[in-house]
């Protein structure tokens, strides 16, 4: 029995490792491409990164959360919509009943004794920092996920953070005070009474607090990672991040209720570990979103668990691959090339091509061409960039290389490292990129 099952195990694992065939029906292939989804999130979630990168943004919030909604509050009574703010929160709470209204009560306690206005240029940096620090962990978190090892310069991710911080609230108050006029305006309430749009109306107020949901998930998805990010992929993440906070909501609060004697082994500590486990689950929802968003528009990185076996000599070819597809880009067709091009080369998987760009990058061979980093043409001409200074590249990239440098060998090892050296110099420090590209033979 236990060989059968090995070898069924052995069959779905190698068509879950498939590529999706453009042979099949479609229903076949969105099954085959959803299976494969699927398990590319069960095995990430069973690698345990998401669930870390959700406790440490947990952490930060605990720390983060009362400066956030000064900020918040300071800004919207500017406008005088402060109250248009409470729904959101109180929404947020909902799944910890009883014990969400106790917290909410606390926070705004903690609020109104933070006076923004009064705490002078040191306090104010002071908190700044903090919630500031919240958003950059969300950024680190989504760009671990996107595999973006580049992150934005100081002026561009400054600039995101004060929008996030201080535009966010004003777009989330605007939203919620737009539904609620339209759903509660002179006309609608009288179109209520007529049927079956009475029942229409209804149906869309159930579904609003979804859909508001939604719209910032895939606010989120689309804005936070450093790479181009499809609309396509961030709402398909959106959507089913958004269902899975409601279901999970849903839970979430029968379990509550049906844990009141929870409060008499914990006592006051009741509530905060309600509010710590509701806070864990929230962002890990919405870290799967991002995930899912991720597998979704990257279809090849679902057999990453693959692709760090490449060998030295695989690197080599995938860095010569990705100079002659940047070269041909740019010299035939005038324009950088994506890098969701390069990394669906056929037979090559994309995490090796994504560590391949980040080398040449960093070796000042390419050059970010793009305004989310996710175009490149080359540094110089390609008449000027020999095939020894790609393979050299890739020989001394570090860490490895750093790790064990020659001089910790013996000699005679250390000779050999320089005669390999000096032999891929000697044959191919002539040799130009173009002439690679263009099909030159090397001999």
């Amino acid at each position: 029995m236990l060989p059968f099952i090995s070898e069924k195990q052995a069959l779905i694992y190698d068509w879950l490792m498939r590529p999706v065939s453009s042979d099949k029906s479609s229903i076949e292939r969105l099954g085959h491409r959803t299976a494969r989804v699927c398990f590319a999130i069960v095995r990430d979630i069973m690698q345990g990164n998401v669930s870390l990168h959700a406790m440490s943004l947990v952490f930060t919030s605990i720390l983060s959360v009362v400066p956030l909604l000064a900020l918040s509050f300071s800004l919207l009574r500017y406008f005088n919509v402060q109250n248009h703010f409470m729904p959101a929160i109180e929404h947020f709470l909902l799944p910890m009943g009883e014990k969400g209204q106790e917290i909410l009560n606390s926070i705004l306690q903690f609020v109104d004794n933070v006076k923004v206005g009064v705490l002078g240029a040191v306090g104010l940096v002071l908190l700044l920092y903090t919630v500031v620090s919240l958003v950059q962990k969300v950024e680190h978190a989504f760009n671990q996920i996107w595999y973006v090892a580049s992150t934005r310069s100081v002026s561009r991710r400054l600039s995101n953070y004060m929008s996030m911080i201080f535009v966010g609230p004003i777009l989330l108050v605007a939203g919620i005070s737009l539904a609620s006029g339209v759903l509660d305006s002179a006309i609608v309430t009288k179109l209520r009474l007529v049927e079956p749009l009475g029942f229409v109306f209804s149906l869309v107020t159930a579904v609003m607090p979804v859909v508001v949901l939604i719209a910032a998930f895939t606010f989120f998805y689309t804005l936070v990672p450093n790479t181009r990010v499809k609309t396509s992929s961030a709402l398909i993440g959106a959507i089913v991040a958004g269902i899975a906070w409601q279901i999970a909501g849903k839970a979430f609060t029968a379990f509550v209720v049906s844990s009141a004697r929870y409060d008499m082994i914990y006592s006051g500590f009741a509530v905060g570990i309600v509010a710590l486990l509701w806070l864990y689950a929230s962002w890990l929802i919405l870290l799967l979103g991002s995930v899912i968003a991720f597998y979704v528009q990257n279809d090849n990185y679902i057999t990453r668990s693959l692709d760090m076996r490449g060998s030295p000599i695989a690197l080599e070819k995938i860095a010569l691959q990705v100079m002659v597809s940047i070269t041909q880009a740019q010299e035939k067709n005038g324009k950088p090339i994506k890098q969701a091009e390069l990394e669906t080369t056929p037979n090559i998987p994309g995490l090796l091509i994504r560590q391949v760009v980040e080398t040449l990058l960093k070796k000042k061979l390419i050059i970010d061409a793009g305004s989310e980093g996710d175009r490149f043409v080359l540094a110089r001409s390609s008449d000027l960039i020999s095939v020894a200074d790609i393979l050299s590249a890739i020989r001394k990239s570090p860490p490895i290389y750093r790790a064990f440098p020659q001089s910790g060998a013996q000699k005679n090892i250390a000779d050999v490292s320089q005669v390999l050296d000096g032999f891929i110099k000697e044959k191919f420090a002539q040799v130009s990129l173009r002439e690679l590209a263009e099909g030159k033979v090397v001999r």
